[in-house]
């Protein structure tokens, strides 16, 4: 069982996260944290806050040294994502396709919540896998 560390760096407007992308695999976990100073709004999608345990809230603010792990409880397909904000942005628009991935996505605004925005990470490179 392993878990993903995801920094979610604040020198930006828009956090930006070390890896854009997990495999959701039952047993294994995220661990998320903020690389400095600064706060992310994360937004976790329905098919995801099912499959996670502890059960997350629909939104979670991540500042300073809050940091939180999740496990996955399943390896199901499902659509999961997390939308992450510099700020409350309200309900946002979930548009990961259903897959084996958790994908992590930037949001530009509230009228373009959901749409990538490019950020250098890729498919797991970045990760920080740690094995118990």
């Amino acid at each position: 069982m392993a878990t993903t560390t995801i920094l979610f760096a604040t020198d930006e407007v828009v956090p930006t996260p070390s890896v854009s992308s997990v495999h959701v695999v039952s047993g294994d976990g995220i661990h998320l944290a903020i690389e400095g100073d600064g706060t992310a709004v994360l937004y976790f999608s329905a098919d995801l806050a099912k499959i996670l345990s502890p059960a997350p809230e629909s939104t979670f603010v991540l500042s300073g040294t809050t940091e939180v792990t999740y496990t996955f409880t399943s390896s199901e397909e499902g659509m999961y994502q997390i939308l992450v904000s510099g700020e409350n942005e309200g309900k946002p628009h979930f548009t990961a396709p259903a897959s084996s991935y958790l994908e992590i996505t930037r949001m530009l605004s509230s009228g373009d919540a959901g749409l990538p925005i490019p950020f250098g990470g890729s498919r797991g490179n970045n990760a920080k896998t740690v094995k118990p």
